[in-house]
């Protein structure tokens, strides 16, 4: 017989899991995926976290879809309406009875609604930030640019990019502060606080303080490219420079403190050109 903890630890994952499939099971499909060119991902209700969107796939009830940089999707929506999904574009879709809700957030969509096959005061509506259209048969095009706000899937809006280059040379600047106060009064310093055994050159604290400052803009670039849905690339960004800093480790001459010194600066500052083109290369809002 198993355990009274055991039963108790199955019980509460059956508890915590409850509200998610509940939530799963109750959200109505609402289309199927008939084209997909590129890249997209699909955030669920029931998921914490986007998952990649793929042919034939379901669309539920309030599934965020989020298409990457030459990037378009197609979703079938009950044999009466194609919604067609360009990139760089964010949107949801929900259903109310007699009426279809496409929310577009971000980006560009052309609908298409087939009238005949719409039933009597049956609508489908297109929510914008601005503004709302209703249509039972036509073809349009709906395009929404917010210029500032936070968007996924590569859209780089000018002045999110400008604060982020701004914010990687005022941690640039504090860097430099950095290197120059740890090389006048850093050994000093050191000793004044941990006692006088404690001996630690220039030079270490030098690159130490280099290392910090490539690290901090580094991290900045890391997040601005997780708010635009890059996170492989952030973490590429990473693990080369971690490779490069056991690399240098593990071949430079010295002390242990200087061994890891030099492969903090030399691993750090390779990061951020790396992160920072990437960074540079995503597209401006249009």
């Amino acid at each position: 017989m198993k355990p009274s903890w055991y039963r108790v630890v199955v019980a509460g994952m059956a508890v915590l899991m409850f509200p998610f499939l509940g939530s799963a099971q109750a959200a109505p499909e609402v289309g199927v995926v008939t084209t997909l060119q590129g890249e997209a991902t699909v955030a669920r209700v029931a998921s914490t976290a986007p998952l990649p969107l793929k042919f034939r796939d379901s669309i539920f009830e309030k599934d965020r879809i989020n298409t990457g940089e030459k990037s378009i999707v197609k979703v079938l929506m009950g044999g009466r309406a194609i919604v067609t999904v360009r990139e760089l574009s964010v949107l949801t879709i929900t259903e109310e009875v007699g009426r279809t809700v496409v929310n577009l957030e971000s980006g560009k969509i052309a609908v298409g609604v087939a009238k005949q096959r719409m039933k009597p005061g049956e609508t489908l509506e297109v929510h914008t930030p601005n503004a709302v259209a209703a249509v039972r048969g036509t073809v349009f095009v709906v395009e929404v640019t917010r210029q500032g706000a936070q968007v996924g899937g590569g859209n780089l809006p000018g002045t999110v990019r400008r604060a982020v280059l701004r914010a990687a040379a005022g941690l640039a600047g504090c860097a430099v502060l950095i290197v120059v106060t740890v090389s006048l009064v850093g050994p000093e310093a050191m000793q004044a606080v941990y006692g006088s055994e404690y001996v630690v050159g220039r030079l270490e604290l030098a690159l130490l303080g280099v290392g910090v400052g490539c690290y901090l803009a580094t991290s900045t670039f890391s997040q601005a490219l997780l708010a635009l849905d890059r996170g492989r690339i952030a973490a590429a960004g990473w693990i080369v420079s971690s490779v490069i800093f056991l690399g240098v480790y593990f071949v430079s001459p010295g002390s242990p403190l200087m061994q890891v010194a030099v492969a903090f600066a030399v691993g750090t500052a390779a990061a951020v050109p790396l992160l920072g083109v990437a960074l540079l290369r995503r597209k401006e809002s249009r």
